[in-house]
């Protein structure tokens, strides 16, 4: 059973690889896969990921994680700029003030505002703001055991450049500091403060990583900091200035380097998917770009319903193991640059238009050690069946899709798509979660469907339900359904790409007065199967249900029914595990021959 992502992890140096050694860093194969979220879900949830950037500083919740996957990277994050949300009993004196003595607001909405990180912070207990918060993060870091620290906001000269405060006053003493000394005095005294805290918690922390979102491409610390973090960091302004301006920072850093990309559609993209966490290409796309720069990558899907980091997503690419860079990125033609590794290589186009690429193409680059075939991949092939490019069959000529819009501000934006071919040919299918509401269910799939006395429950309700986190207030999130009469159903069907045997498993809350015999049918490509459940018991985790073979598309699901329960019934999540051959799936097994002309002959077989 393969419920978590743990990737052959070599902790010995190879070709383009940075030294690890001085922070005990795995040394990850790619694709580097990461989460970005505060905070939510289970621990099984957080370590099928490489690296865990998240608010939870609570040290039996890592232990656990790390129990799971003893190779995670877990770094908790703090906004810097909000260092009041963090500290108990924050002095009012650590605020920044304007020349009337109100707080200065940020951007991030009511009762928001700026902690004073510039080196005329007043002192409380003969400490400013900035001496007092490395020792607290260091603190944070070290209670955990984490890798590190990371911030998830902090800005610094480029960020106040452009989004200066109207009225700041950094030297209390009453007149607007723009007026009386200028601009280029408030940004030398704040990132002179910003510059100190880093220096000093690179001293608390020794070698233990630290990594920086200042929300733009701005870099405090360059020299002290062992990365950034590109927050929607998917379309592309202007890649050939991109790609030289990180790759050089990567260099300039400690080492080891730790970056990370954060990619989501954007809703003002005419491609994004209805709902977006479906915008497979962009994925794809924004995932091989992260390849191309050594990043570790996460994605999350908004869909307007829910604020930063709340939801994260994942994808048969996560699940790929193309091993270590056998060599830089390169470009192929056109804007379209693609880089390899031991076990396959990533291609993206970068044009702004369609752009076909060869096997002879990549045959004459560095690195080259075809030839390579196509991931037979489940989401792809679900979504978009015969037009999926994860189809298995052997690489030798793809037409990658490129494309430009208007983004923020009216900025020219280019995206398109990407794929990663490996050197074997290999069934790959991420585990397919359907929970009672749509952000905990896996792409491609749709929530369960509720009937009869199926209502959802509050978030708070009940204990131990299956979520990636849960907000009353944000539309789309929810903890689990549950029927206190003796009618109705809640249908859980997942949409299958690849047919084959899937192990399945059922997760089920604790709550009072819990039916202990509740009846579960599984339709599978055999018949059905009933089996009765006790949800008196077992909660909080998932609870085996048998290995089925399903065929391609929605015909299989798992029906839970209220009808005859001894009490409650409650309906969370289901999760199908791809259980059959994944080494090296048969084209002939997926694909028929081909048809007569003027037909479409790739029609995925449901044997």
């Amino acid at each position: 059973m393969e419920m978590n992502r743990l990737k052959k992890i070599v902790l010995v140096l190879g070709l383009l690889i940075p030294t690890l050694a001085s922070a005990q860093v795995p040394n990850h194969t790619y694709p580097r896969i990461a989460i970005w979220q505060w905070a939510g879900a289970d621990p099984s949830w957080y370590a099928r990921f490489d690296m865990a950037m998240t608010r939870i500083y609570d040290k039996s919740f890592v232990a656990t994680a790390r129990s799971i996957n003893p190779e995670i990277i877990w770094i908790p994050t703090q906004d810097f700029n909000t260092s009041y949300d963090f500290i108990p009993d924050f002095p009012d004196a650590w605020y920044l003030r304007d020349s009337r003595g109100n707080k200065v607001g940020i951007h991030y909405g009511p009762d928001s505002y700026y902690a004073d990180l510039s080196d005329l912070c007043a002192r409380v207990n003969n400490q400013r703001l900035i001496d007092y918060y490395p020792e607290f993060l260091a603190s944070i870091a070290n209670s955990i055991n984490a890798a590190g620290i990371a911030s998830d906001g902090l800005y610094y000269k480029g960020h106040l450049q452009w989004n200066m405060w109207s009225d700041v006053d950094l030297d209390r003493n009453g007149v607007n500091d723009l007026q009386e000394h200028g601009k280029d005095w408030v940004i030398e005294h704040w990132a002179a403060g910003v510059d100190f805290l880093l220096n000093k918690l690179r001293d608390l922390l020794g070698d233990k990583l630290i990594m920086i979102n200042s929300g733009s491409s701005d870099t405090p610390g360059e020299f002290l900091v062992n990365g950034y973090v590109h927050e929607y960091g998917g379309a592309v302004g202007d890649w050939s200035w991109e790609r030289s301006y990180w790759l050089g920072k990567a260099k300039n850093v400690q080492q080891p380097p730790i970056f990370l990309q954060q990619s989501n559609p954007d809703q003002r993209d005419p491609t994004t998917a209805d709902p977006s966490k479906n915008s497979l290409a962009f994925m794809r796309f924004s995932l091989v770009k992260s390849m191309l720069l050594g990043r570790y990558y996460t994605f999350e899907h908004v869909d307007g319903k829910s604020p930063d980091h709340f939801w994260n997503n994942y994808y048969d690419e996560f699940d790929v193991d193309v091993g270590h860079p056998a060599s830089g990125m390169q470009k192929v033609k056109a804007e379209v640059w693609a880089r390899f590794f031991d076990g396959g290589v990533a291609i993206a186009n970068f044009s702004g238009s369609d752009q076909t690429i060869s096997e002879q193409d990549l045959s004459g680059l560095v690195g080259y050690s075809g030839p390579y075939y196509r991931i037979l991949g489940g989401q792809d092939v679900a979504l978009n069946g015969p037009a999926a490019i994860n189809n298995g069959q052997k690489f030798t000529t793809i037409t990658l899709k490129g494309y430009s819009y208007s983004g923020y501000n009216d900025v020219k934006y280019t995206a398109g798509d990407g794929i990663i071919l490996l050197k074997k040919a290999q069934a790959i299918v991420s585990d397919i979660i359907i929970d009672n509401v749509e952000s905990g269910t896996s792409p491609v799939s749709n929530p369960a469907v509720l009937t009869g006395s199926f209502a959802q429950a509050e978030c708070g309700d009940g204990r131990n339900y299956y979520k990636l986190r849960c907000d009353n207030y944000i539309p789309g999130s929810g903890s689990f359904a549950i029927a206190h009469g003796t009618s109705g159903e809640a249908v859980f069907t997942p949409t299958i790409g690849v047919p084959g045997d899937y192990d399945v498993y059922e997760w089920h809350p604790s709550v009072s007065g819990a039916a202990s015999s509740v009846s579960y049918t599984i339709s599978h490509a055999n018949g059905q199967t009933q089996q009765k459940i006790n949800q008196s018991s077992n909660s909080g985790k998932w609870n085996y249900l048998g290995r089925f073979q399903f065929n391609r598309g929605t015909s299989g699901n798992v029906k839970i029914s209220a009808s005859g329960a001894n009490g409650a019934v409650v309906a969370d999540a289901i999760m199908l595990v791809h259980a059959s051959d994944k080494e090296a799936p048969s084209s002939a097994d997926i694909w028929p021959p081909a048809a007569p002309r003027n037909t479409d002959a790739r029609v995925i077989d449901n044997q």
